[in-house]
C-alpha cells in the first residue's frame, strides 16, 4: 500500500518537521500506543476506512492484528521513539 508510505514520507523529512505536519493536522496521541499515536490518528484522517496500528518495529499496519502495511518512513520512525520518551508533550491528547 504505497500511498499509506508516500502519505507519511510527505510528513516531513526530519522528526521536527513531522512534529510540525501531525500539529497542523491537530492529530494528538498517547504515548506507548500503537492506535492512538498521532501518527495512527493522522492516517485515519487521511484513510478513513479503518483504523491504523503504529509500531517502532512491525510498521504500519490495519488495526492491532492487522498485516503490516508499509514500514515507518526513518523521519515518522525517529519521531515515533522520541514522542513515546516524551519529547513533544504538545502532541499528547489530555482528557480534563
Amino acid at each position: 500500500m504505497n500511498n499509506v508510505y508516500d502519505f507519511l514520507a510527505r510528513l516531513g523529512t526530519t522528526p521536527e518537521e513531522v512534529k510540525n505536519s501531525l500539529l497542523a493536522k491537530k492529530c494528538y496521541g498517547h504515548r506507548g500506543s500503537g492506535e492512538a499515536c498521532p501518527i495512527a490518528q493522522a492516517l485515519v484522517g487521511e484513510f478513513p476506512d479503518g483504523t491504523f496500528h503504529v509500531t517502532k518495529t512491525e510498521g504500519v499496519k490495519r488495526g492491532c492484528y492487522g498485516d503490516c502495511l508499509c514500514y515507518l518512513p526513518p523521519a515518522c520512525l525517529k519521531f515515533v521513539w522520541q514522542f513515546d520518551a516524551g519529547m513533544y508533550p504538545e502532541l499528547e491528547r489530555c482528557y480534563g
